[in-house]
């Protein structure tokens, strides 16, 4: 996630910490003072190391602000390290009627004076949109959490068709030309749960040809999946005529499965959403079994932390 620092005159305390906590619900790390600095601790080292490891400054503009030393250092700095970086970190957001800066007269702003919550969610967006061209979701990122929502099953089940499958962790790294995620799920019913595992469905390698995740919803990347097992006889499978009841039924011969899924992601703000389309097929001496056979669909979403210094695509 971005970290964003937040530069204010202290006569701003309030507002400011009401951006900075409406930011961090955005999903951004947030650096505030207030927060961060310790009764016995250095303001000028504090402030320092929070100015150098944030992504972006956040300039909270009044007429106190542009009055203080404090601020005008933290936004000098921003500002320089922006242009020797060769791209945007200083982001100021006029939060009472101002006369900005000389040097940021040119610089778009947000216009959070005018309306708190409009231009709030411009600066969030701003942010997000920042960050997705800065750090674009590829080789080394980490899915911190994330949701699969099945919202259609087939055969027809009311209590699977409602099935949420969490997403515990996950890691993005270079394969073949193009990335490979694997994820870990947690089904939200035991007895589904339990046969992931014996399917080994629970771990997914989700592999796709692009390096970098599209941001674009129109087109998506596409991220593959594909898993066969064979089950030996007396494996208890859920009963899904019965599974309100979490009654399981054993096999009575050696089952071969396969296990595919297809999800179509997109980059929106600091996580991955789309939609994922599953099949289990099963199948004994090449016979399908229709009982055990079914298909899944939903929604796909995980938060996504990129690294801050990771390897560049294609390198």
């Amino acid at each position: 996630m971005p970290l964003i620092f937040i530069s204010y005159s202290h006569t701003d305390k309030t507002i400011a910490e009401t951006i900075a906590n409406q930011i961090q619900l955005s999903g951004a790390d947030v650096w505030l003072d207030e927060w961060e600095i310790r009764i016995g601790e250095s303001n000028i080292r504090k402030i320092s190391e929070g100015l150098q490891d944030a992504d972006f400054v956040v300039l909270l503009l009044s007429p106190r602000a542009t009055e203080s030393g404090w601020v005008e250092t933290e936004w000098q700095t921003a500002f320089g390290d922006g242009i020797k970086e060769k791209r945007t970190k200083l982001l100021p957001a006029m939060i009472r009627e101002c006369t900005p800066p000389k040097l940021l007269e040119h610089v778009q702003y947000a216009r959070i004076h005018e309306d708190f919550q409009a231009g709030l969610a411009k600066l969030i967006r701003d942010i997000q949109s920042h960050f997705a061209v800065q750090a674009p979701v590829s080789f080394g990122a980490r899915i911190e959490s994330g949701r699969i929502d099945i919202n259609k099953y087939s055969p027809h089940n009311p209590l699977m068709t409602q099935l949420v499958n969490t997403i515990t962790t996950g890691t993005m790294r270079q394969h073949q030309g193009g990335v490979l995620v694997e994820i870990e799920i947690v089904a939200g019913l035991r007895m589904v749960d339990d046969f992931n595992r014996q399917l080994k469905a629970d771990k997914m390698l989700l592999v796709g040809k692009d390096q970098v995740l599209s941001n674009d919803s129109q087109k998506p990347s596409i991220l593959c999946f594909s898993q066969e097992c064979t089950l030996p006889a007396g494996t208890l499978v859920p009963d899904l005529q019965n599974i309100h009841l979490e009654r399981s039924i054993p096999i009575q011969q050696e089952i071969h499965s396969k296990t595919s899924a297809e999800v179509r992601a997109h980059v929106d703000g600091f996580y991955v959403r789309g939609t994922v389309d599953q099949v289990f097929e099963f199948s004994v001496n090449g016979v399908s079994v229709p009982e055990l056979s079914s298909r899944a669909s939903g929604t796909f979403e995980a938060r996504i932390a990129r690294p801050r210094q990771g390897p560049t695509p294609g390198a």
